[in-house]
C-alpha cells in the first residue's frame, strides 16, 4: 500500500529511505540494510522475546508513539519492517514500525521513546514477546491534525499517508477497530508526519464522530465508493469563523469547495456575492433563502455551509452538524430592514420604504412606484411606496432588502392584538411557544417578505397618516382630518376650512368657511374591508415635506387603528405611545369614487321612504316582526344589506311645507334608538324627516365608524342637500352618556325652556337641563350653539326670522326604556303642536 516518494520533510524522508533499505539506523548508507537473499531469509529471526529499553534522546523518532528500534543482532529484520509486541503476562497486542537498528549496549533489547511505551502500556525493563508481521496486517491509527493545516478543527476531514494520495478530494469510510464507531470523511490531503506506521490525521471534532475512538486508536478506511453507504454525503451546516466579514450577516453564507468539486451537488456555476441558494433542513424541513457570499476551505472537500448565528436563526436555531439539502435559487427573497436615521421622510411615514438596487432592478421598480409587501411568516400583505432606491448598505451584503422605519414595520406587528400563528423558522425553536401574542417592531426586523409591483385602481390613493400638530388643539375630535394642500388639488377635495385652524380654536372666526365640504370614508390600508370610518375634510395644511400626508388627532387615529381600544385598559397619560395600539403613523386608502362617500348612495333602495327603525338586538327577521307588530308602516323595508355588511344608509321624507324637520343624524347603532324616536314624532305630526343610520357589529362600534360631528354634516349627505336649509324649525335627536337630558341649540332661549318644561312634566324622575344661563359644565360639549351645527343650518344658520334649531341629547337610560322614550316623543309632539302650531 505504501510507495516511495521524495519529500523535503525529514521524518518522511527517513521513513521512505528506511523502507527502501537505503539507510541504516544511524542514517549511514550500508549493505546491511539491503534486502535479504532467499537463503538468508530462511535463517533470519522473525520472532522472539526481549526487554524494553529507552530510545536515545537524539534519535529522530524519539517522540513517535508508533516507532521502535531492534538490535542489529536480529538478523532478517530492520528499518521499514513491522513487528507485533505483547507485554509478558498480558494478551494485548501492539503494532510498531521498525525505524532502524541499534548496537550500543543492551544489544538484545527493543528500544522506544516514552510515547511509544505509554501506548503499549509497558515500562523500561518489561519483558515482551515480538514477531515480525506483513505490512497488510498492521492497521492504520488515528493521530492529531497538525497546527497550521487549513482544515484544522473541521469535524469532516482527514489527511492520509502519501501513498494514498489518489484519495485526495474523495470521501472515505473510517471504521474504528476498537469500538463500533464509523463515519464518512472527506480526504483533505496527504501528510508527512509518519515515521513508520500509517496514521489518519484528524482534528478532535473529527475524532468525536467516531464515538469512543481517540488518539492511537486503530482504524481502517476505504473509499466510500467501495462501501454500501452513500457515496456523497449530505451537506451539513457549520459555524462561521469569527474573523470572517460575513459572520454577523443573517443572509450571507459560505460554501466549501466540496460543492464545486463534485457534480453531485449541481451548484458549480454559483457566482459569489451575486447568486442565492435555497437551504432546507433534513430533520424539520424548515427552509430559507441565503446568499452565496464566498467559498471557504475549513472542511476540505466536504460539502459544508458555514453561517453565523443570525443566519442559523433563520433556519430555526439550527445546530452544527445538521444535514440539509442545497440548491440554487433564482427568485427574489428579500427581508425587512430598518430605515437609516438620515433618510428623513421614511423615518416618520408608514407608507414609505427604501429598496436596494438589486431588488429594484429585479422587480423593475423605481422611486415613486407602489409595491405590495407580504410577510412570509404571517401572510400579511401591505402596500408601500418606494421612496428611495439605495446602493447596498454595508450590512445588506448581497441580500435583497426592503427598509422601512418603525411605523412601517409596525404594520406587520399584528396591531389588532390577536394571536398570530408562528410558522416562521425565524421565530420557531423547541423552547419557544407556537404562538406570539404581540410582536414588536424589533421582532419583524429581518422578517422574510415577498415584494411585487402594485398598481392602484383608478381613482385610488394610498396616503400616509401622521399626527395633528399640537398647536391645533384637536385632542378630543375623532372624525376631523387635515389634508395636505397637494392632496386637495390632486383629488379635488373640498375642505370645510380654507387653511389651518389658528389661535388654538376648533373653528377660528378668522378662517374662511367654504360653502361646501366633503365627508369621506377613509379605509385603513392594511384592513380595507373591515376598518373604515367617516371623516370630515376639515382643513388644509402645507409643509416642506416631500410626501404629502393626512394629519389626524389621537382620537381619529384610534378609531381607525384600534377599534377595540378600551380607556380603562390603556393609560391615557401615554396616548400617543404605540404600545397602546394607537400608532402615530399608518396608511389609509382614499378613493374619490362614490363608494367611499358618506353615506354610500348605492345602498339606498328605490321607493323606500321609512327607515329600518331597529327595535332591539336580534336577527333581521325578529326585528322586522317586532316593527310589524307595532303597526308601523313599511316594516318590510328593513335593509338586510345595510345590516349584514355593516354599512350606513339614510331615509328622508320631504315636503313643500318647510315648517318643521325632526331628524336623527346618528341613528341606527351609532346613537341607539334615536331613529325610532324621530320617526315616531314625524309620523304623529305628519311632517318630513331625515334619518341617517349606521351599523357595525364586528370590531369596535357603529359610533366609531359612522359618527360625524353635527357641525361638519352639511356636505356629503345626499338627503341634506335635497331637504335644503330654509326650515322654520328643526329638531335633532341625539344620544349621549351623560346624566340627564339636555336641550341645546340656537332656538330662542325662552322657547327651549318651554320645551324643557314639557319634558320635565313627562319625565319627572329625569334631570332636564336647558343650555343657557344655568347649566352643568359638561353641557358645553353638547350645547349645539355652533351656527354650523346641522340643526341650526337647516334653519338658515339661525338667521331666518331669528330662529335656530333644537339639539336634544338623551341619555341611554331614557333611550333604553320604551316608556321613557315614548314619553319624550309625546312631550315633543305636544310642544310643537301647542307652542309652534305644527299639525
Amino acid at each position: 500500500m505504501c510507495q516511495d516518494f521524495n519529500d523535503n520533510d525529514d521524518g518522511m524522508y527517513r521513513r521512505s529511505m528506511l523502507m527502501s533499505g537505503a539507510l541504516t539506523a544511524t542514517g549511514v548508507s550500508s549493505d546491511a540494510g539491503t534486502p535479504l537473499t532467499e537463503g538468508e531469509a530462511e535463517s533470519s529471526q522473525t520472532s522472539g522475546s526481549t526487554y524494553i529499553k529507552k530510545a536515545q534522546s537524539d534519535w529522530p523518532e524519539i517522540s513517535d508513539m508508533y516507532s521502535c528500534r531492534v538490535p542489529d543482532s536480529f538478523e532478517g529484520i530492520g528499518g521499514g519492517d513491522i513487528i507485533k509486541i505483547t507485554v509478558e503476562g498480558t494478551t494485548d497486542e501492539f503494532y510498531f514500525g521498525v525505524y532502524g537498528t541499534h548496537g550500543k549496549g543492551y544489544s538484545s533489547s527493543i528500544r522506544m521513546g516514552k510515547n511509544a511505551r505509554e501506548r503499549a502500556n509497558t515500562e523500561v525493563n518489561d519483558e515482551v514477546s515480538w514477531e515480525k508481521v506483513d505490512d497488510e496486517e498492521a492497521p492504520s491509527y488515528i493521530d492529531y491534525a497538525k497546527t497550521g493545516w487549513y482544515e484544522l478543527g473541521s469535524p469532516y476531514t482527514v489527511r492520509v499517508p502519501p501513498e494514498d494520495s489518489d484519495l485526495v478530494g474523495d470521501f472515505v469510510q473510517v471504521s474504528s477497530l476498537s469500538g463500533n464507531g464509523q463515519s464518512l470523511y472527506s480526504v483533505a490531503g496527504t501528510h508527512n508526519e509518519d515515521y513508520t506506521l500509517n496514521t489518519l490525521r484528524m482534528s478532535s471534532a473529527a475524532r468525536e464522530r467516531l464515538g469512543d475512538a481517540d488518539i492511537a486508536s486503530p482504524v481502517e478506511y476505504k473509499p466510500s465508493s467501495e462501501t454500501s453507504g452513500r457515496t456523497y454525503p449530505k451537506p451539513t451546516i457549520e459555524y462561521a469563523k469569527t474573523k470572517w466579514d460575513n459572520v454577523g450577516d443573517e443572509f450571507a453564507v459560505r460554501l466549501s469547495k466540496g460543492f464545486f468539486e463534485h457534480s453531485e451537488y449541481q451548484i458549480d456555476q454559483l457566482k459569489s456575492r451575486e447568486d442565492n441558494i435555497w437551504i432546507e433542513r433534513s430533520d424539520t424541513k424548515q427552509a430559507n433563502c441565503f446568499g452565496y457570499w464566498a467559498q471557504h476551505d475549513q472542511d476540505g472537500f466536504w460539502p459544508s455551509i458555514r453561517m453565523g448565528s443570525n443566519a442559523r436563526e433563520r433556519l430555526g436555531h439550527v445546530d452544527t452538524g445538521t444535514q440539509c439539502e442545497v440548491k440554487k435559487f433564482t427568485g427574489i427573497w428579500p427581508r425587512m430592514g430598518v430605515a437609516l436615521s438620515d433618510w428623513g421622510e421614511e423615518v416618520g411615514n408608514a407608507l414609505l420604504c427604501g429598496i436596494n438596487e438589486k431588488t429594484a432592478a429585479k422587480l423593475g421598480v423605481e422611486k415613486g412606484d407602489m409595491v405590495t409587501v407580504r410577510s412570509r411568516a404571517f401572510n400579511q400583505k401591505r402596500v408601500f411606496q418606494v421612496h428611495r432606491v439605495y446602493s447596498d448598505h454595508e450590512t445588506d451584503r448581497m441580500r435583497a432588502v426592503m427598509r422601512t422605519a418603525r411605523w412601517g414595520r409596525h404594520r406587520f406587528t399584528n396591531a389588532d392584538g390577536a394571536s398570530v400563528k408562528n410558522d416562521s423558522p425565524r421565530f420557531t425553536s423547541p423552547s419557544e411557544p407556537d404562538e406570539v401574542d404581540k410582536l414588536t417592531e424589533d421582532d419583524v426586523i429581518g422578517l422574510d417578505v415577498e415584494i411585487e409591483p402594485f398598481e392602484p385602481e383608478e381613482g385610488q390613493k394610498y396616503v400616509g397618516v401622521s399626527q395633528a400638530r399640537s398647536e391645533w388643539d384637536f385632542s378630543m375630535t375623532n372624525e376631523r382630518v387635515f389634508f395636505h394642500e397637494e392632496l386637495v388639488d390632486e383629488f379635488n377635495i373640498l375642505t370645510k376650512f380654507d387653511g389651518e385652524p389658528i389661535d388654538r380654536s376648533f373653528e377660528p372666526e378668522e378662517a374662511n368657511v367654504t360653502e361646501g365640504w366633503d365627508n369621506l370614508r377613509l379605509h385603513h390600508a392594511d384592513y380595507p374591508d373591515d376598518r373604515y370610518q367617516a371623516y370630515t375634510a376639515y382643513g388644509t395644511y402645507s409643509d416642506d415635506r416631500e410626501v404629502p400626508r393626512i394629519r389626524m388627532t389621537w382620537f381619529a387615529r384610534r378609531h381607525l387603528n384600534n377599534p377595540e381600544y378600551d380607556d380603562e385598559v390603556f393609560d391615557k397619560g401615554q396616548w400617543d405611545q404605540d404600545r397602546h395600539g394607537v400608532p402615530r403613523s399608518f396608511v389609509v386608502q382614499l378613493d374619490t369614487d362614490t363608494e367611499y362617500q358618506v353615506p354610500n348612495p348605492d345602498l339606498r333602495k328605490p321607493d323606500i321612504d321609512e327607515p329600518a327603525l331597529r327595535n332591539s338586538t336580534g336577527t333581521v327577521e325578529q326585528e322586522v316582526q317586532a316593527i310589524a307588530e307595532q303597526g308601523l308602516p313599511h316594516a318590510n323595508v328593513y335593509h338586510p344589506t345595510v345590516y349584514e355588511e355593516e354599512e350606513s344608509a339614510e331615509w328622508y321624507k320631504d315636503s313643500p311645507d318647510k315648517r318643521f324637520l325632526p331628524f336623527a343624524p346618528h341613528g341606527g347603532d351609532t346613537e341607539w334608538r334615536t331613529s325610532r324616536i324621530c320617526y315616531y314624532i314625524a309620523q304623529e305630526l305628519d311632517t318630513p324627516y331625515w334619518i341617517h343610520e349606521g351599523y357595525r357589529e364586528t370590531i369596535g362600534s357603529s359610533f366609531d365608524r359612522w359618527h360625524t360631528t353635527s357641525s361638519d354634516m352639511r356636505n356629503g349627505y345626499p338627503a341634506i342637500e335635497a331637504l335644503g336649509f330654509d326650515w322654520d324649525y328643526s329638531l335633532s335627536i341625539h344620544g349621549f352618556t351623560a346624566d340627564g337630558i339636555l336641550v341645546g341649540g340656537l332656538l330662542d332661549q325662552e322657547l327651549r325652556e318651554t320645551y324643557g318644561g314639557y319634558l320635565v312634566e313627562a319625565l319627572p324622575d329625569e334631570d332636564v337641563h336647558v343650555y343657557g344661563d344655568d347649566h352643568p359644565s359638561w353641557a358645553e360639549s353638547f350645547a349645539g350653539t355652533n351656527p354650523r351645527n346641522i340643526t341650526n343650518e337647516f334653519t338658515n344658520g339661525g338667521e331666518r326670522n331669528g330662529r335656530g334649531g333644537i339639539q336634544l341629547e338623551l341619555p341611554s337610560s331614557v333611550r333604553t326604556e320604551q316608556c321613557k322614550w315614548v314619553d319624550v316623543a309625546e312631550a315633543t309632539i305636544a310642544f310643537y303642536r301647542q307652542e309652534m302650531n305644527i299639525e
